[in-house]
């Protein structure tokens, strides 16, 4: 199939987005509201500085540092003229900043990006929430040409302090080391609403909203220790299909089944995901993406991940991915293989057995990490 989805994403995204604040509720400590793009990526915003410097980052569990722009990128094709296209820190203007000067380097599947470490005032919240003197990278090279496409500046990881590039605390970690927030949980509800400027979800810091879920906490929640002492790594143990038609059973050990709140997909092994996304009729795009028929999208099975051996099922509802483009409709598959476009990877993505669970099986549930206990939490999400 010739269609591109980074093609057809990247189109949309090449701007500079502005996110509004929305009304503020009671909340534990803090809350986050997050923006949909296009049910692919959940964006945040933040502010760095004295005066406060507006910013949008990515709220992504695989990484554990903060790094956004810098006003010293280069804007130069290949290595940096993404920044051109985002909102970028200036430490110039702010009087909170402090240098700290240690260089930082991230690899990841997109491209290589690199800077430098910096100390300054960190708000969330809208303000409601604040962390003084965070560090934090100013990223100054970003190679690959993905980074120019992306609808938000920079990224929080949600990550463990061993995904840090540095050994960085993380900033979840920082605000429960500092009393900032009174409770060692993050909660995270994502709504499926393809509408750039309208909420479409939230991440409370310090404790949960129970007004987004049915029942009570924990009680009502299935409860799974992570694996990892730095990704939230579950124990995937067979995806199978409504129609009996469709299972893989993981080895004896189980699967890896990380939760991936930075994309909207469902990654795993190639195989598995041709096998998947076959068997829902779907035809392989250029990059790596499945497309599916629209019109025929009503009549696919579902599709359920055991967890510990307990079913999640995923409805069509869930794992299809709609997009308009061109004034043309497309239905894309939340089922795909992790490809590495980064020349300077030359290890897998993955472990053999690995998937990460993407948005699109998140959304249905209302999602609670725990730093104290290392564990995710699932509950039934308020209709």
């Amino acid at each position: 199939m010739k269609y591109s989805i980074s093609l057809i994403f990247g189109a949309s995204a090449l701007h500079k987005m502005e996110l509004r604040p929305v009304e503020n509720g009671e909340f534990p400590d803090g809350r986050s509201e997050l923006f949909n793009f296009y049910d692919i990526q959940y964006i945040a915003n933040i502010t760095l500085g004295s005066p406060a410097q507006d910013l949008t980052v990515l709220l992504d569990t695989n990484y554990a540092d903060l790094w956004v722009p810098s006003s010293k990128c280069e804007h130069s094709i290949g290595s940096g003229f993404a920044c051109v296209n985002h909102n970028r820190y200036n430490s110039d203007l702010s009087v909170s900043s402090r240098e700290d000067g240690r260089e930082m380097t991230l690899l990841t599947s997109q491209g290589t990006i690199s800077g430098f470490q910096t100390l300054d005032n960190l708000s969330l919240d809208y303000g409601n929430l604040k962390q003084n003197q965070i560090t934090f990278a100013e990223i100054t090279q970003q190679s690959g040409v993905p980074f120019l496409a992306t609808p938000y500046d920079g990224v929080l990881g949600l990550g463990r302090v061993g995904l840090s590039a540095n050994g960085i605390t993380p900033v979840f970690e920082r605000l429960l080391s500092s009393a900032a927030v009174s409770e060692p949980l993050i909660g995270i509800s994502f709504d499926r609403n393809p509408l750039l400027a309208s909420s479409s979800g939230e991440l409370t810091w310090g404790g949960i909203n129970s007004d987004k879920f049915e029942g009570n906490f924990p009680e009502d929640f299935q409860n799974f220790q992570s694996s990892s002492d730095d990704f939230w790594t579950l124990n995937l143990s067979k995806i199978s299909s409504s129609d009996s038609a469709l299972e893989f059973l993981c080895p004896e050990a189980g699967c890896l089944g990380r939760v991936s709140t930075g994309s909207a997909f469902i990654t795993g092994p190639r195989e598995q995901i041709r096998q998947i996304n076959e068997h829902l009729g779907a035809v392989e795009s250029i990059d790596g993406y499945w497309f599916l028929f629209c019109d025929l999208i009503d009549q696919l099975p579902s599709i359920k991940i055991y967890l510990d051996n307990l079913p999640f099922t995923l409805d069509h509802q869930d794992f299809v991915i709609n997009v308009k483009y061109d004034n043309r409709d497309y239905c894309v598959s939340a089922f795909r293989e992790e490809r590495n476009t980064n020349p300077e990877i030359d290890r897998p993505l993955h472990e053999a057995n690995q998937w990460n669970l993407g948005t699109s099986f998140l959304a249905k549930y209302y999602t609670v990490l725990d730093y104290e206990t290392n564990s995710v939490f699932f509950g039934q999400r308020n209709k």
